[in-house]
């Protein structure tokens, strides 16, 4: 009998973000260190019989410098066969754990209209 497991944790972490003079990514330094930590949990917890191994955990951000600063942190914390990427770098792939590190969670106005940047743009597919 193959391992399964479902759990879902919503996390809001409290927005603080950086953002480079010339360089247009965002990164959330708060948020990088709350992924670190559930990282952690997980690769020191046992479930029944199974363990999780890096190869198991992906992390999924839509942003660079996000992406960039939790490679950094994994790679100190010598987590090094974690995948991180965009949602394109998991497509046909399959992770038991999926880490989604929006970075953006609150809201802010721009151009007289309230969203979290192009995460509030609707996508059609046909």
């Amino acid at each position: 009998m193959d391992f399964f497991l479902l759990i879902l944790i919503y996390l809001y972490v409290y927005l603080i973000l950086y953002k480079h003079k010339h360089i247009c990514s965002v990164y959330n330094t708060a948020e990088v260190l709350s992924v670190l930590v559930y990282i952690d949990i997980l690769m020191n917890t046992k479930f029944k019989t199974h363990a999780i191994t890096q190869k198991d955990i992906g992390i999924i951000t839509p942003f660079t410098r996000q992406q960039l600063h939790i490679k950094h942190y994994l790679t100190a914390m010598n987590y090094k066969d974690i995948t991180v990427g965009t949602v394109e770098t998991f497509q046909g792939q399959e992770r038991n754990v999926i880490i989604l590190s929006t970075t953006r969670s609150k809201l802010f106005k721009h151009d007289s209209e309230e969203h979290i940047g192009f995460l509030s743009n609707p996508k059609v597919c046909y």
